[in-house]
């Protein structure tokens, strides 16, 4: 929110205080606000040990908002911040492949250990070869070294 303070997570806490129902209604500007305030407040629960389900449920609704308004990139960035990449498979088809792929092939060279790395060329080659694009879901393979 623009008048919110920084920091203070302003349309997370009034969207859970409130009926927290169609918020995706109030426009990408909101959504993208309040999809940057729940990045935050999971990684404070997450070193709190505090549970943080609702957050997710909450991503659960916005991902698919993103992807129908074009803004995969945004998807994306939100399902890495949750640790649940995996998800955006069921949102790719031919009209968007070409877009999450060269996204999540950017994202994947800052990856922060060869975990990430290694979970993140699989799910674009899990994409690739769903779409039906053998020459990309091969060359991932080959930087993958297991298949």
């Amino acid at each position: 929110m623009i008048f919110g303070e920084k920091g203070k997570r302003t349309s997370l806490y009034y969207l859970l205080k409130g009926t927290n129902t169609d918020f995706t209604g109030w426009g990408h500007e909101y959504v993208s606000n309040l999809a940057s305030d729940i990045g935050r407040e999971y990684e404070l629960r997450l070193e709190n040990n505090e549970p943080y389900d609702e957050l997710v449920a909450m991503v659960d609704r916005i991902v698919p908002y993103f992807v129908a308004n074009n803004a995969e990139h945004d998807a994306i960035d939100l399902l890495l911040i949750v640790d649940k990449l995996e998800d955006i498979k069921a949102f790719v088809n031919s009209q968007n492949f070409s877009k999450v792929h060269m996204y999540l092939a950017a994202v994947c060279g800052y990856s922060t250990d060869q975990e990430e790395f290694v979970k993140t060329l699989t799910i674009l080659y899990d994409i690739a070869l769903a779409n039906s694009e053998y020459t990309i879901a091969f060359r991932i393979a080959i930087k993958l070294d297991d298949h």
